[in-house]
C-alpha cells in the first residue's frame, strides 16, 4: 500500500493522471496498473500487479481531507490482516473494497461518511472470509480424524469380543463430535492461527468426542449411571447415547463429576458399614436381657 505526494521524486513527477489506464506503469510509484479504480487529473487509485492498493496525487491536489490519515491507517491495518489469509479472487475482491475506500476519501474531500461505510463493509467481508477459511481448516482436521476412528469402529463391529462394543461406541462418539463441528456453533475460529493449529484442534475435538463416548459406555456398563441401559442391553440405545456424548462438549465434565460423586457416596457408605457393630456382638446382650426378664416374672 502506497500513497505519497510527488516532491520526494522530482524526476518522476506526474502532472496529470487522467490519461493513465490499466497495464500502464505509474512512473511515480513504479507500479504496473492491474485494476484501475479512478484516474483523475489530480490523483489516481489502482491495484498493482500484486493486488496491492496504490494511490498517488499531484501537487495540484490541494489539502488532504481531514479524515484522510484515520482512514488510511485503518486501510493499512485491514490490508495487513488479510495478506496472509486471503488469496485469489477473495483477495482481489477485498483489495478492491479497500481501493474504493481510498478513492472515495480522495474524491469526496470533506464528506468521508461514504468512505467509512465502505470501510465497514470491507471489514465485514474480511471477517466472513476469515471465519470461513478457519472453519474449513478445522473441519478438514476433524474429518481426517473421524475417518481413521470410523475404520477402527466398523472393523470392530464384525468381531464379537467385549472390546468391540467399546470401539464401536467410541466411533459413534467421534461421529457425534464431527456433527458438532459441522453444525453451526458459537465457537469463534481465527484463520490467523494457521492451518496446522486449526487442523490439530479439529483432531483433538474428535478425540475428545471418542473419549466422552468411551467414558459413558464404561460408566453404564459398570452401572454407575444410566442403569437402564446396562439392564436392557440395548446396543442401539448405547450407540445413540455415545453420539450425544461425543457431540456435547459439556457432557464430559458433568460425567466426570457424577462419577466422582458416585465414588464418594460409595466410600462413605462403606465407611459407615465398617463402623457399625456386627449382629454377632449384640447377640449375648439380647439373650441376657431375656433371661433377666424371665426371672423377674
Amino acid at each position: 500500500m502506497t500513497g505519497n505526494t510527488q516532491f520526494h521524486h522530482p524526476d518522476r513527477v506526474v502532472q496529470d493522471y487522467s490519461t493513465f489506464s490499466e497495464k500502464d506503469k505509474d512512473p511515480f510509484l513504479q507500479k504496473t496498473i492491474r485494476k484501475l479504480l479512478i484516474a483523475d487529473a489530480r490523483f489516481i487509485v489502482y491495484l498493482d500487479e500484486d493486488l496491492g492498493v496504490q494511490w498517488a496525487f499531484t501537487d495540484n491536489y490541494g489539502d488532504l481531507p481531514p479524515a484522510y490519515s484515520d482512514i488510511v491507517s485503518k486501510v493499512a491495518y485491514l490490508e495487513a490482516l488479510a495478506e496472509p489469509i486471503l488469496v485469489g479472487q477473495y483477495r482481489q475482491t477485498f483489495q478492491t473494497f479497500l481501493a474504493e475506500v481510498i478513492k472515495y476519501v480522495l474524491e469526496s474531500n470533506n464528506h468521508p461518511a461514504r468512505a467509512y461505510a465502505l470501510l465497514d463493509r470491507a471489514e465485514k467481508y474480511f471477517v466472513a472470509r476469515n471465519r470461513e477459511l478457519a472453519r474449513l481448516w478445522y473441519l478438514k482436521g476433524a474429518s481426517v480424524a473421524l475417518l481413521g476412528i470410523l475404520v477402527a469402529g466398523f472393523t470392530a463391529w464384525f468381531t464379537s469380543t467385549r472390546a468391540s462394543t467399546y470401539l464401536f461406541c467410541g466411533a459413534a462418539g467421534a461421529l457425534g463430535a464431527w456433527l458438532s463441528v459441522v453444525l453451526p456453533s458459537n465457537t469463534v475460529l481465527d484463520a490467523h492461527s494457521g492451518p496446522r493449529v486449526l487442523n490439530l484442534e479439529g483432531v483433538v475435538r474428535i478425540f475428545l468426542g471418542t473419549v466422552a463416548a468411551l467414558l459413558l459406555t464404561l460408566a453404564t456398563q459398570a452401572n454407575i449411571l444410566l442403569g437402564i441401559v446396562a439392564t436392557s442391553q440395548s446396543m442401539e440405545l448405547l450407540i445413540m447415547l455415545s453420539i450425544v456424548a461425543g457431540a456435547s462438549e459439556r457432557l464430559v465434565p458433568s460425567l466426570i463429576k457424577q462419577i466422582e460423586e458416585h465414588i464418594s457416596v460409595r466410600d462413605l457408605l462403606t465407611e459407615q458399614k465398617d463402623t457399625q457393630p456386627s449382629p454377632e456382638n449384640n447377640g449375648p446382650t439380647t439373650k441376657g436381657r431375656s433371661r433377666r426378664s424371665a426371672r423377674h416374672k
